[in-house]
């Protein structure tokens, strides 16, 4: 409780990474009802990130991070026996 307290606090003074901007230009989480939304892979995610002219290979190239940053930004997600799949909506 006190921990979610205090991290709706700090929400104000996040600053975004680079890879969590180059993201949310590319994709935006869909609503868990929404029909415009699609399951991808991160792997996917990855690919279609680096066309991004933004991207930058030698510091956005974790695919650990990526999904760190997925979950932060509240993605829906769910676990099949070939990966992390993410419920994303193309910008």
């Amino acid at each position: 409780e006190d921990e979610a307290l205090l991290r709706e606090t700090n929400q104000a003074f996040d600053v975004p990474s680079p890879l969590e901007l180059v993201l949310l230009d590319t994709l935006h989480p869909a609503s868990e009802n929404s029909l415009e939304g699609e399951w991808m892979k991160v792997t996917d995610i990855m690919v279609l990130l680096t066309q991004h002219k933004a991207f930058n290979r030698k510091t956005m190239n974790s695919l650990k991070l990526l999904g760190k940053v997925l979950h932060k930004v509240n993605f829906a997600c769910k676990r099949k026996s070939d990966g992390m799949y993410y419920w994303v909506k193309k910008a």
